[in-house]
């Protein structure tokens, strides 16, 4: 949070969250871009963090060629997942799991490979899910969970509060934090209106 980041959102999703702020990007139009290209934007437009999300990047077979692609600029690279699927990638990108309900469900060997794990405090999200056997293999590997309010609403928040307290009366320290961009009011900036790089 706070740091200059390029978000490379990939279209398509195999999930339909209630509360999603993406649906542009399983829903509409969509232009496909090569990956070179996609490097020279991602140079183009600097930040030292380039976070490939979705949608659900993990869809997309091009997913490790990508991140070769995107790890030639000498800059972090992450991947924001819902967890459910998984190809093998470079161990050096960073992987933020969010686990979506209904199911909270997670891949396996995605799990193995977490870097971070998010949850959305929505009204399904308790205590019994976050403290799942998978869920705390993950905790036990020294990865906190954060607690992300959901579109920074004030009952998020208490419930954040609520599930962050009872977290640590179980040995578990969560983070919670609130939607940064939502509330700087950080304007999207869609490719199209960038400037050429050619």
């Amino acid at each position: 949070m706070g740091a200059p980041t390029t978000f490379i959102r990939l279209f398509g999703c195999n999930m339909r969250c209630v509360w999603c702020d993406s649906v542009y990007t399983y829903e509409g139009k969509y232009e496909e871009i090569a990956i070179e290209s996609i490097a020279a934007k991602a140079a183009y437009l600097g930040g030292s963090v380039l976070s490939v999300t979705g949608g659900e990047p993990f869809m997309h077979d091009e997913l490790g060629a990508l991140c070769d692609a995107l790890s030639a600029l000498n800059k972090t690279i992450k991947i924001e997942t819902n967890g459910t699927l998984w190809q093998r990638i470079d161990a050096k990108v960073h992987i933020t799991v969010s686990p979506k309900p209904p199911k909270y469900a997670i891949d396996d060997r995605i799990a193995k490979a977490a870097n971070e794990l998010k949850f959305v405090v929505d009204t399904e999200l308790n205590e019994a899910i976050l403290l799942r056997d998978v869920f705390r293999a993950i905790y036990d590997r020294g990865v906190a969970p954060t607690l992300q309010l959901e579109s920074n609403k004030a009952d998020s928040l208490a419930r954040a509060l609520k599930l962050q307290n009872d977290l640590l009366d179980r040995g578990v320290s969560a983070r919670v934090l609130p939607q940064l961009h939502k509330l700087l009011n950080l304007p999207y900036i869609s490719p199209r209106s960038q400037k050429s790089i050619s």
